[in-house]
């Protein structure tokens, strides 16, 4: 099965360089200053789920005061070297120029190598610390995620669905590879897909 997400097996290559698209549902601005930085190489996992190294067999940790969810998709203007970032992502804020409508300087939790500038206005405190995911466990979920138009192997969910793991994650990281539960008729790009561990119930639901 391919998956496409963010997680592709590519050599090194400014990561700004393979956005050149734009959709109208993300905020677009400009970033406060130049700073490069590189798309990771990645492995796949033996079941053929795309998976960073980063994010394996990595123990939860306690909330940390510098760590931040996106609540919308954003991407920089073409060209700006910024940190794109998506509904659902957890992010660890390294800097602030401490007012509400600044930029921050920070990474995604699971990828420290890849970081960026990004506007403090999409972000919020998250309730609780990243929880470990395990293959066949079934979650409700609590908040609603669209999936990016322009990118692939995302899955929009929607609050009282219900989702059932198809790889396991470990914490700390912010996504869960998952399909929608009980759904069959569907295509299986509208039940399959990378989907935001935050929009997950704590515990598992019972079937």
């Amino acid at each position: 099965m391919l998956v496409y997400r963010r997680y592709h097996a590519l050599p090194l290559q400014p990561r700004a360089a393979q956005e050149d698209n734009t959709d109208n549902r993300e905020t677009d601005d400009a970033c406060p200053r130049e700073h490069q930085r590189f798309g990771a190489v990645n492995n796949v996992s033996q079941n053929g789920y795309a998976r960073s190294e980063a994010s394996v067999a990595r123990p939860a940790q306690d909330l940390q005061d510098n760590e931040f969810v996106c609540i919308q998709h954003w991407r920089p203007q073409p060209g700006d070297p910024c940190l794109r970032i998506f509904q659902g992502e957890r992010l660890i804020v390294t800097w602030s120029d401490e007012t509400d409508q600044s930029w921050v300087y920070g990474h995604a939790i699971d990828e420290p190598q890849k970081q960026g500038y990004f506007p403090k206005a999409v972000l919020k405190k998250p309730k609780c610390a990243s929880i470990s995911r395990h293959v066949g466990d079934i979650f409700i979920v609590d908040e609603r995620f669209e999936a990016p138009e322009e990118v692939g192997g995302y899955l929009s969910i929607q609050v009282g669905e219900r989702v059932k793991i198809l790889c396991d994650m470990e914490a700390p990281s912010a996504w869960a590879y998952a399909e929608r539960y009980g759904y069959s008729s569907p295509p299986a790009s509208e039940i399959v897909g990378w989907i935001p561990e935050v929009c997950l119930s704590a515990t598992p639901s019972l079937h």
